[in-house]
């Protein structure tokens, strides 16, 4: 049995690596996936200077974390990615990817819409295109995060991380 490894990370001032071990057949299970912890970088000194050099905050950074349908935005994406993962561990087989990751970004406007998505790097193009299209369709109503009392962009840099 391969087993496929998640590692969950927000990029702010320091990278702080969390690894969810998968395993690649029917045993993962949703309450499974439900009692795993999402570990985020700690919130970065200088998250004021941030904002003013740039138009948005890294997920960390944001004092009111963005939310996914009423919840933490981070978390509920991850839970989603956990029931939708299969695809592209299958694509991942296929196509020969024994290791590597998937570095992906997408922002949290203003309005709460997902924009921007992108692959920062991938092993394979099927995957890139496979992670976009998770991110693209997750359904549900963002509420953008806020900062300082203001309504701010947010920033979502994550990775997937496959061992075979």
């Amino acid at each position: 049995m391969a087993i496929i490894a998640i590692t969950v990370m927000f990029f702010a001032s320091t990278v702080k690596p969390v690894t969810y071990p998968i395993l690649e057949n029917d045993e993962t299970n949703d309450v499974e996936a439900a009692n795993m912890e999402t570990a985020v970088a700690p919130k970065s000194s200088e998250t004021k200077d941030k904002k003013s050099e740039f138009d948005f905050l890294d997920y960390p950074d944001v004092e009111v974390k963005p939310l996914l349908n009423g919840k933490d935005g981070g978390e509920e994406f991850r839970k989603y990615y956990m029931k939708n993962y299969k695809k592209l561990s299958e694509i991942a087989k296929k196509n020969g990817v024994q290791g590597g990751h998937i570095i992906y970004q997408f922002f949290i406007d203003k309005d709460g819409t997902l924009i921007d998505a992108k692959i920062r790097e991938s092993p394979h193009p099927l995957l890139s295109a496979e992670m976009l299209r998770l991110i693209n369709t997750i359904e549900g109503k963002w509420t953008p995060g806020k900062h300082d009392g203001e309504t701010i962009k947010v920033r979502f840099v994550t990775a997937v991380r496959f061992n075979q």
